[in-house]
C-alpha cells in the first residue's frame, strides 16, 4: 500500500506563500516548493497543473481573501478612525511578525520580465488597501486628496520598513514604523 501525504488547501497555500516570501518568484524552484510542502513533484503538478505560476496565483488569491476577511471587513465597521488604524497596525504586525517576514506582494512583483503575470493582482491588492486607509483618513477629517496621499505614505512606510528590517536583520525599523502610522494617517 502506498502512503500518500495529504495536506489541506489552506496549509498548502501557507507553505507555498512562505517559500515565495523567502525566495521570491524567480528564486523559488519546484524543488524548494516540494521540500517546504512535503509533496513530491507529481503531487504538486496534480494540484497545480500549470505549475509554479498557478501556485503563485492561488497564493495571491488566498492572501487577498485573507486581507479582505481579516482586515478590510473590520475597517468597514462602525469604529473610530483611531480604532481602525490601531487595528490595522496590529494586524500588519501579525502578518509580518513585526518585521521578520517579507511581503509576498513585493516578492512576487520583483521579477525582471516586462509582463509580470501577477501585476494586476498585486496592483489591485495595494489599491484596495490604499482606498481603505484613505477612507479612514477622510473619516478623521482630511480631504480626499490628502487622505489618498497619507494612505500611500502608509504603504510606502510598511514596505520600506520591511526591506530595512530584513536587510538589517532587526525588527526595530518595523516596530518604529508601526508607532508612526496612526500619526501619518490621522493628523490634520
Amino acid at each position: 500500500m502506498v502512503n500518500i501525504k495529504k495536506i489541506e488547501d489552506e496549509d498548502l497555500l501557507h507553505q507555498l506563500s512562505g517559500a515565495f516570501k523567502d525566495y521570491g518568484y524567480e528564486g523559488t524552484s519546484i524543488t524548494i516548493l516540494s521540500k517546504v510542502t512535503g509533496l513530491k513533484r507529481p503531487s504538486l503538478y496534480h494540484r497545480f497543473p500549470r505549475g509554479k505560476e498557478q501556485m503563485a496565483e492561488e497564493v495571491l488569491s488566498f492572501i487577498y481573501t485573507w486581507i479582505e476577511e481579516n482586515i478590510l471587513n473590520k475597517l468597514k465597521e462602525n469604529l473610530t478612525p483611531e480604532e481602525k488604524i490601531n487595528f490595522f497596525v496590529h494586524q500588519i504586525g501579525k502578518i509580518y511578525e513585526n518585521g521578520k517576514n517579507s511581503c509576498i506582494l513585493n516578492m512576487l512583483s520583483a521579477t525582471k520580465c516586462e509582463n509580470n503575470p501577477f501585476s494586476e493582482a498585486i496592483n489591485n491588492t495595494f489599491k484596495t488597501l490604499q482606498v481603505a486607509l484613505s477612507d479612514i483618513a477622510v473619516q478623521a477629517g482630511n480631504d480626499r486628496k490628502e487622505a489618498q496621499n497619507r494612505a500611500e505614505n502608509i504603504l510606502v512606510e510598511i514596505q520600506g520598513a520591511l526591506v530595512l528590517s530584513r536587510a538589517m536583520n532587526s525588527t526595530a525599523p518595523f516596530k518604529r514604523m508601526q508607532k508612526r502610522l496612526p500619526d501619518i494617517l490621522l493628523s490634520r
